[in-house]
């Protein structure tokens, strides 16, 4: 299936939208949202409103420099892995994720440090801006419904957010 013609020049983003040359496909855009490292090859809908708060869930990867290297997520214990191992896991696990995103609430239940990992990663209630680290807060706000961020990094380590409402 080919991806969509790109968008006009002249029609607006949303912010946080930049177009990208494919270099898989040479003369075709496609879109990257510099916050939740969200790609598409339509284009997001320009007239989209900023919601007052939203609803996700996440796969946390931890790594032995995070504020709290300890996982009270599938596999409990003192967190030992470098910066380096901890983004090629979530590297694996995004990917993993995008190819089926029904998996999402398995794999956030076997792999996150969460505790949120026993509810599929689903922090549980909707958050307004400023009450998650701000990377993980614009994540969660760039996406749309059902949208899977890239790998975000925070305070606490590296996310993959889904957001649900």
């Amino acid at each position: 299936m080919e991806p969509p013609a790109p968008q006009q020049e002249d029609a607006p983003l949303p912010a946080g939208w930049v177009p990208c040359p494919s270099t898989s496909r040479p003369g075709v855009v496609y879109y990257y949202n510099v916050h939740s490292r969200a790609t598409r090859w339509s284009p997001p809908p320009a007239n989209r409103t900023d919601p007052t708060q939203v609803r996700a869930r996440h796969i946390l990867v931890k790594h032995a420099e995070v504020r709290n290297p300890v996982s009270k997520g599938a596999k409990p214990g003192q967190v030992t892995r470098t910066r380096e191992e901890a983004l090629r896991i979530a590297e694996e696990l995004h990917r993993e994720v995008l190819k089926a995103p029904d998996r999402f609430e398995h794999v956030a239940k076997t792999e996150s440090d969460c505790n949120s990992f026993r509810l599929g990663g689903d922090l549980g209630k909707p958050f307004k801006r400023g009450d998650m680290h701000k990377e993980f807060s614009d994540a969660a706000f760039a996406l749309d419904v059902g949208e899977i961020s890239g790998v975000v990094s925070s305070p606490s380590g590296f996310h993959v957010v889904q957001r649900l409402e």
